[in-house]
């Protein structure tokens, strides 16, 4: 259990840490639209800059979120192991890097499409699949900053829950069933994230460019994305 809740919170760590790194440092969302004089503000813009960041509330409550799940590891369902266990500081740091920079790397990939699917961007299957809002006189669906940012939340936040359950195995993560309290922890972190990301108060971020709720569609779509991953 002590292995697990370590290769967990590397994992987790992992996956925050680097995510924000490549996208304050590398991903600008002017890069990702042309200036058009009839549309001169459809490139979205965060408090002046084009770099993706979060709400610091957002990421406090994945955190919370995060640790709460972590506790209930130790009171997981575990098989004892024949031999004396003892401390593999490579196999920590090797399965912890692939676990936690494969939701980094989906989470970057639907960052780039998100900030591609902007208001008066051509058409895209990503951005029809993504987006909620729909321009009549364009006929396409676009994206707004704030419902950018939601995405973004409730994305890693599923990708953070859902690293547990490949963190808590050898094998597949099907090969024995989670424990009672992990069990309802992950339902319960989950459901808030969703909830959350569908009706984001805005007595938590009262900017004028603050992160705005989901629509229903949005949200299925990064449940279903996150699924995908995680198989």
């Amino acid at each position: 259990r002590v292995i697990k809740s370590n290769i967990y919170r590397i994992a987790c760590t992992i996956q925050l840490l680097f995510f924000f790194f490549f996208a304050v440092l590398f991903i600008q969302a002017d890069d990702f639209c042309k200036y058009n004089p009839a549309m001169p503000d459809r490139c979205p813009t965060y408090n002046g800059q084009s770099a993706f960041t979060l709400p610091v509330v957002a990421i406090v409550i994945i955190t919370i979120l995060n640790d709460g799940t972590i506790i209930t590891i130790a009171r997981d369902k575990v098989i004892p192991d024949k031999d004396p266990q003892k401390w593999a500081l490579q196999e920590v740091v090797v399965i912890s890097s692939v676990l936690g920079f494969i939701p980094c790397i989906s989470s970057i990939l639907v960052l780039l499409a998100g900030m591609s699917s902007y208001r008066g961007a051509p058409s895209t299957w990503y951005g029809t699949l993504l987006a909620s809002l729909y321009d009549s006189n364009l006929q396409t669906y676009y994206m707004e900053w704030g419902e950018l940012e939601a995405m973004l939340y409730m994305k890693i936040s599923l990708s953070d829950f859902l690293t547990v359950f490949a963190a808590r195995t050898r094998g597949p993560f099907f090969e024995r069933r989670p424990g009672y309290a992990l069990a309802c922890a992950f339902v319960f972190a989950t459901t808030c994230s969703t909830v959350l990301s569908l009706v984001w108060p805005n007595a938590l971020d009262n900017k004028d460019d603050a992160m705005k709720r989901l629509r229903v569609k949005t949200c299925l779509t990064v449940w279903v994305y996150n699924l995908l991953w995680f198989i």
